[in-house]
């Protein structure tokens, strides 16, 4: 393989391994500090714990509870599978966007052309994510030996999350050969994520059928169990399937043809009146990602209703813990709807990426050569960004809508009457969302080749600031940098139209400059 290739796909992707790195470890540091402030006695922590462990739904969202009464063992029971799935994704989309991506855009072709063998542009990929993937769990470890707890289980954890993102960055090398499109890699590879994240949660909400975890990745890095049994074998399991499927994905690449693969895009209408206009078009191009996004959200928050009134019974009557919820929501409320206010501030963060996503994907247009082609016609380039600009608005809307919905009908399940608060509660995210989809407008305008990284780290900087901030007592005037800050916390809150609208009014102006300087700039291929 050649080194200078080698060099290259690394030069692509380390700002982007590095950024998650860091997302990983500012959310576990900033987790277990809270967890260490609302638990400092031992007795009422094994109480409040204990009673944790007892609630049926927190099996099914995180699995079955080892030795939570740990600092190791309660990370990683709270934050196992979440580090699992995240480091899944990063190795699943990394790769997908340096083997078909790079096929769409051309520069496969122009690798091929050259003096390589014809797997070792898929090598490299393999080699630099793989690596990347091992980086971030190498992350998790320092994290829990920085906190001081065992150096074994460290180890372990870190290794079963590394092993559960090696593993899913196999079905998407194996996706990669099938697949004939870069979405269509993400989304193959994201359903098998998903299929074995349920998989996982029917194992442990239910002993009878307790068999379905070995079907699942997620289940052998849960099976791990660091700081309690610290088993090591599962670890073979997922290393076993990384080697079976990057193995015949190699296989698969010597041999076929460059754009070819098993699962062909479905041909369209032979007239598609849906599709006249711009704005119609790029809503149909991201039909697929706002149904991922509308389909994860939706489990999320239905997890949300279903476990609410448990988890608060338990703590409730911790001091420190409803300190901490009175700090982050702003003052003295009722346990359940500062909890939920705060559960809820997690919605609207993923809210605000499915917004920006859907804005910065047009600098993915753009560098495919997609936008060139567009703009051919009698288009400007401002109604072009314009329809992305819409369509992540649009994304946002309907996720939030039915992320509610959900959060709703699960905890009227439970027996609650009205909860129809919910439904606003996410709704109340869409200001927000509408700032950082109005940012990436004007990040794709002046800053293209950063848009992408930049709006989607700012809505985590800002969720991240806003949540966490009041706990570590920073500044008033940083605080109110992010929009977050500025949203009323449904249900503990009334909503608040004036802070609304001067959301909505920044993000109008964020947009208005970025759709006006995009007029003033050449596109940017590559």
């Amino acid at each position: 393989m050649n080194a200078l290739l080698l060099r290259l796909t690394l030069g692509r992707v380390w700002v982007r391994t590095l950024s998650w790195g860091a997302a990983i470890a500012v959310l576990m540091i900033v987790g277990i500090a809270a967890y260490q402030e609302a638990f400092p006695d031992p007795a009422q922590r094994e109480a409040a714990i204990a009673g944790l462990a007892s609630q049926p739904a927190l099996y099914a969202t995180l699995g079955k509870p080892g030795d939570i009464g740990s600092l190791g063992g309660f990370v990683t029971w709270r934050m196992g599978q979440f580090e699992c799935v995240v480091i899944a994704l990063y190795a699943a989309l990394t790769l997908a966007v340096l083997t078909r991506g790079d096929e769409e855009n051309g520069l496969r072709e122009a690798v091929w052309a050259g003096s390589v063998r014809r797997t070792a542009p898929l090598t490299a990929a393999l080699l630099v994510v793989g690596a990347g993937t091992l980086l971030l769990g190498a992350v998790i470890t320092l994290v829990m030996l920085v906190e001081g707890t065992p150096a074994l289980g460290a180890v372990l954890f870190g290794a079963a999350c590394a092993g559960a993102g090696l593993a899913h960055l196999g079905i998407a090398a194996l996706f990669s050969q099938l697949a004939t499109s870069r979405r269509a890699v993400s989304g193959l590879t994201g359903a098998a994520l998903a299929t074995g994240y349920v998989l996982r949660t029917l194992a442990d909400a239910n002993t009878e059928v307790s068999w379905l975890r070995w079907l699942s990745p997620l289940g052998w890095a849960q099976y791990v169990d660091a700081y309690t049994t610290n088993r090591a074998w599962p670890l073979l399991l997922l290393l076993g399937l990384a080697v079976l499927t990057t193995t015949a994905a190699l296989a698969m690449e010597a041999r076929r043809d460059l754009g070819a693969g098993l699962l062909h895009a479905r041909p369209g209408p032979a007239h598609g009146r849906s599709l006249r206009t711009t704005e119609l078009l790029t809503l149909r191009l991201h039909t697929g990602m706002i149904l991922g996004w509308a389909a994860g959200l939706g489990v999320l928050a239905a997890s949300i209703g279903a476990i609410v009134d448990g988890v608060s019974t338990v703590l409730a009557g911790n001091p420190q813990f409803s300190a901490m919820l009175a700090a982050v929501a702003g003052g003295e409320r009722r346990f359940t709807e500062a909890f939920l206010a705060t559960l809820f501030q997690i919605i609207a963060l993923l809210i605000a990426l499915v917004a920006a996503q859907g804005v910065v994907s047009a600098r993915e247009a753009e560098r495919t050569g997609q936008a060139e082609v567009l703009l051919a016609r009698p288009l400007t380039r401002a109604r072009w960004l314009g329809a992305h600009l819409l369509t992540g608005l649009l994304a946002a809307t309907l996720v939030a809508t039915l992320a509610g919905s959900a959060a709703a009908l699960s905890w009227w399940a439970t027996g609650e009457l009205d909860t129809s608060v919910l439904v606003a509660a996410a709704l109340n995210s869409l200001p927000a969302a509408a700032v950082f989809a109005g940012l990436a407008t004007l990040l794709i305008a002046v800053l293209p080749r950063w848009a992408v990284t930049l709006g989607t780290t700012l809505p985590l900087a800002g969720f991240v600031l806003a949540l966490f901030g009041p706990l570590i007592d920073l500044p008033t005037w940083l605080l109110d940098l992010s929009p977050f800050r500025h949203l009323a916390l449904l249900p503990a809150e009334s909503f608040d139209l004036p802070s609304a609208l001067v959301l909505l009014a920044v993000a109008a102006v964020l947009a208005g400059a970025g759709l006006v300087l995009v007029q003033r700039r050449d596109l940017r291929i590559g």
